[in-house]
């Protein structure tokens, strides 16, 4: 949320794939920071869960971010400037690398474009290549921003 302006940001909803402990408990500061848990009864599985997070957003664009994904700053002006260009596009946002370790960034990617793309070969190879082009061949599973249909 730090890198979203205010008057961006309607929301963030967590979910909870019926973690044990809960989750909520956990999140310290969550309606000041416009965080929303919603917990599962009984686990459902990633995409499940990202899809009854997707039925209880409120706002005109979905961003789904998985939990070891960090926006890049200023990552939303291309981002919502494509979606409007035209809303039957799915967008990927920029994204900085991060340390495992602590959760810093160790690199930063070029105003507008991300660190890296992912592609597969004719062979299904899965591979990662940079480039210049704000073009991704393959959504990574983990990012992605929709407009909103409700």
């Amino acid at each position: 949320f730090v890198a979203t302006p205010a008057e961006l940001l309607l929301q963030i909803i967590v979910v909870d794939d019926a973690s044990e402990p809960p989750l909520a408990p956990l999140i310290r500061r969550a309606t000041e920071l416009k965080v929303h848990v919603l917990r599962l009864e009984k686990p459902v599985g990633l995409i499940a869960a990202r899809q009854q997070g997707g039925l209880a957003a409120r706002g005109d664009v979905l961003l789904f971010l998985d939990c070891h994904v960090k926006p890049a700053e200023g990552f939303w002006r291309p981002l919502l400037l494509e979606i409007h260009r035209d809303e039957r596009r799915v967008v990927v946002p920029t994204t900085t690398h991060l340390d495992v370790a602590d959760w810093s960034e160790t690199a930063r990617p070029p105003r507008g474009f991300g660190m890296a793309k992912c592609y597969l070969t004719f062979d299904a190879e899965f591979k990662w290549t940079t480039d210049s082009t704000a073009w991704v061949p393959i959504l990574s599973g983990g990012l992605l921003a929709i407009l909103s249909v409700t």
